[in-house]
Order: C-alpha cells, then structure tokens, then sequence
C-alpha cells in the first residue's frame, strides 16, 4: 500500500515538476528533467528494493539499525517484486490517473475564468505540487490546510486571489464529493457480496433438505 502511494505522489511530482519547468524556463529543458527524473525514480526504486532482500547477518555491525532500516525500506517497496518492465507499467498506470487530476483543476478552473494554454498547464503543475505536499505534511490529516494553502499560494500567482481562493474552495468540495461517492460504491459493492452470499447460501441450504 505504502508503496503505491510512493508511487502515485513519485509520478504526480515527476509531471507537475516536468510542466512548470516546461512553462517558466523552457519546453526542452522540461522534457530532459522529465526522462532523467523519470529513470532516476525508477533505478531508484529498484535499487531499493534490492537493498531490502539483502541477508542481515548475525555478525553484522549495527544489526538492530540496519534491521531497522531494511522494514523501513521494505516498507515502502512492498513485498511485490519490482522489474524494469514492471516499475515503467506502474509509472505510466499512475502517470494517466495524474494527468486526470490535473485535467480536473484545469476544468474545474474555466468554470471561473478563461484561461489559455500557458495558464492552464501552470495551474495543472502547480496543483500537483501542492498536493505532493499535503500528502508528505505528517500534522495535518491527509495534508488537510497544506495542500489548500500551497495551492492558493501558486494559484495566486496567475490568477486575481478571489479566483484562487474559489478554485481552492470548488476544489475541496469536489475531493470530498469524490471521496463519499467512492466510501458509497466500496460500501455497495460490499453490501451486495453479502447479500449475494446469503442467498448462495439459503438456496444451498434448500437444496440440502
């Protein structure tokens, strides 16, 4: 779990880095930072998962640091065995689910303002970054009050602070409109198991006499 989240917000960051360098400095630039922050992500990935399956030897120095160190890192590979080909799927999997929240702050921002291409592409990296940094702020409960305020920071930057502040507003309801239609479709779903399992089960039971 933890490292899907890993992940996912590793992905987020990599695309959202890549646009905003993309639209300040200059398009080239961003594509060489996106291809080596990309391999960079994933050899790093892999490097730490070998570094996970390594043997902690009974004379090892420092046994109870480095055992440590391995859960931590275990922790966040997971158990799944990563490979290139394996690793470069999940980054282009999580990479597409990016680039749908990014496309939703655009969309949810031309419902308040026009904004042409060179706008829009800031908002949808500095949206990005600001929820990498809600989700890495340990106080604050799912980043709750960082991700709003870095967003409005950045927003600001580009748009009137009214706009930004409506965006920021329209955006919260529309994650938390997200989150219960997601807690309603978990809860249906399991419901219905249930449900279909009892009947499985009466109808065994009928049979059965």
């Amino acid at each position: 779990m933890v490292g899907e989240v890993i992940l996912t917000y590793g992905t987020l960051l990599l695309i959202s880095g890549t646009i905003l360098i993309a639209v300040h400095l200059n398009p080239s630039i961003g594509v060489i930072a996106f291809i080596v922050g990309t391999t960079s992500f994933i050899a790093g990935l892999l490097i730490l998962q070998k570094l996970s399956t390594d043997v902690l030897t009974d004379q090892a120095n420092f046994l109870l640091i480095r055992s440590i160190v391995h859960r931590g890192i275990k922790l966040l590979v997971g158990n799944s065995l990563l490979t290139w080909k394996s690793t470069i799927k999940g980054v282009a999997f999580y990479g597409i689910y990016s680039l749908t929240q990014l496309t939703t702050i655009v969309l949810i921002t031309t419902a308040f303002v026009e904004i042409d291409a060179k706008m829009a592409l800031a908002i949808a990296g500095s949206w990005g970054i600001s929820l990498t940094v809600g989700w890495i702020s340990i106080l604050p409960p799912a980043g709750l009050g960082t991700r709003d305020g870095i967003a409005f920071l950045l927003f600001s930057q580009v748009l009137e602070l009214t706009t930004a502040s409506a965006i920021v507003i329209a955006s919260r309801i529309m994650m938390l409109l997200m989150d219960l239609a997601l807690v309603v479709f978990v809860e249906g779903v399991s419901r219905y198991k249930q449900i279909k399992q009892t009947a499985e089960f009466s109808d065994a039971s009928v049979n059965y006499d």
